[in-house]
């Protein structure tokens, strides 16, 4: 299988190893199978693993996953913006007329996520800022937003979900979209290592391998949330993709283990020597 091979989704499609464009994020999320972002808990313990899989932590804020959706739509899939979103009018909602009017406006909304003018306003900007950078601009050129890729690590399924894959100079590239407040050299990269990027660039990009026997390159791309919306690449070296991988892979082994087991063990029940950090 290459980058080429990519199936396309139909309500019919049987979700199995492979890699898919168009699987509705409903259904990539009720797929089961372990994830980056899950696997990030059980790189705590168990017990936090666990309690994320049972759905007793939240990830985000809902209005923040409702940006981040949007800026992704706008930069990776400009064509759904207006399908996927609707801008709410200025009501004002204190008054009967208001409250009448704002009701015959949800009622014609649909599925669509409703979003407010500023919202929609801060999507566009990032999407001109990112389609603008030289570089992003080639990536995004070609290629397919949302791919789902479903492998497994000896028999345990895993799923991941690239922002966008493409293919430079012959060579596969996974473009994963961050918007952030500063997208300097000197913060970015703090950023990413309090979120664990180099996670996720990890098994993203060993699921990719695994499919298809290539190793891709995988790239970040960083635009700020104000302006001037400053946009900078980022790529991780050789050590920081396998320290990843390393820790994925101690996350998935916990995972294993608790789920062989039935238990899911927390922090140490001992003492712990601790430190002081290099800071202080």
């Amino acid at each position: 299988m290459s980058i080429n091979d990519l199936i396309q989704w139909t309500p019919q499609t049987i979700l199995e190893r492979g890699l898919y464009a168009g699987v509705p994020d409903p259904i990539y999320r009720s797929h089961e199978a372990v994830s980056c972002s899950g696997l990030k808990h059980y790189g705590k313990t168990a017990a936090h693993g666990r309690a994320a899989e049972l759905g007793q932590v939240q990830i985000a804020r809902p209005e923040t996953l409702v940006l981040g959706r949007l800026c992704h739509t706008a930069v990776l899939e400009p064509h759904l913006l207006d399908v996927d979103f609707v801008v709410a009018p200025r009501i004002d909602r204190r008054t009967k007329a208001g409250k009448a009017e704002w009701a015959a406006f949800q009622e014609g909304v649909g599925s669509a996520t409703v979003v407010s003018e500023d919202q929609h306003q801060l999507a566009l900007a990032i999407r001109d800022a990112v389609r603008a950078h030289p570089l992003a601009a080639k990536f995004l050129d070609q290629g397919s937003a949302e791919v789902t890729q479903l492998w497994d690590f000896d028999g345990v399924p895993a799923k991941s979900r690239l922002d966008w894959l493409t293919t430079i100079d012959g060579e596969p590239l996974i473009f994963d979209l961050k918007t952030t407040q500063d997208a300097s050299t000197k913060d970015f990269p703090k950023s990413c290592a309090r979120f664990k990027y180099h996670t996720q660039a990890a098994m993203y990009s060993d699921g990719f391998r695994t499919l298809t026997g290539e190793r891709p390159r995988f790239v970040f791309g960083a635009v700020e949330k104000e302006p001037p919306f400053g946009v900078q690449l980022f790529e991780y070296d050789l050590a920081a993709i396998e320290r990843g991988r390393e820790d994925y892979l101690s996350a998935l082994h916990t995972y294993v283990e608790a789920h062989r087991e039935g238990k899911w063990r927390g922090y140490s029940e001992g003492i712990v020597q601790m430190e002081l950090p290099a800071w202080a």
